[in-house]
């Protein structure tokens, strides 16, 4: 019996079958609510996706017309840096022109003979003279040695020679001092 009973009571449970198309089923409330949230969740997400790829855009094309703008503000602060440079330069070289001028003017020899003679009290290589007194004054000097003149020639052409040589060394040290 207990075989026919489990046979009688599964054919008195209506069976489940597939429903058709075009059939009406009753929905409760709760399932309608469900329904309509996953379909805004559905919407919501297509939008901020759609959302994130127009941005992605935007963001790409702001970018690239900002590389322009940036590339063209740097080629102008170059520029600008370009020509104060190339102003310093000319300046610069004034003044380097006018120190190669300064320069010439102040080794002149002749120049430097009339400071040795007047400023220092140097006498010009071409008077005879035949000691050099260095602790006296100029004047002093000048008159102990036409006075303490040797009379001998040779003598007198080594004093000679011996002046020269200090004068040019003099020369010598003062157009070193200047290209320093």
């Amino acid at each position: 019996m207990p075989a026919a009973r489990a046979r009688s009571y599964a054919s008195a449970q209506p069976a489940e079958r597939p429903q058709k198309r075009g059939q009406v089923r009753l929905v409760s409330d709760r399932s309608k609510q469900r329904a309509h949230a996953q379909q805004q969740n559905a919407l919501a997400q297509a939008c901020q996706t759609t959302f994130r790829y127009v941005g992605a855009a935007v963001a790409i094309l702001v970018f690239l017309g900002l590389g322009g703008v940036f590339i063209n503000a740097e080629a102008t602060r170059c520029s600008q840096q370009s020509a104060l440079i190339k102003a310093d330069i000319s300046n610069q070289t004034a003044y380097a022109q006018s120190l190669e001028l300064k320069y010439a003017t102040m080794r002149n020899s002749e120049r430097i003979e009339k400071i040795a003679i007047d400023e220092m009290g140097m006498v010009p290589t071409g008077n005879k003279v035949s000691a050099i007194d260095i602790g006296a004054q100029p004047s002093d000097s000048v008159q102990k040695t036409r006075q303490s003149a040797p009379k001998n020639a040779t003598l007198t052409r080594l004093a000679q020679l011996t002046t020269g040589e200090a004068s040019a060394l003099l020369v010598g040290d003062i157009n070193l001092a200047f290209t320093r």
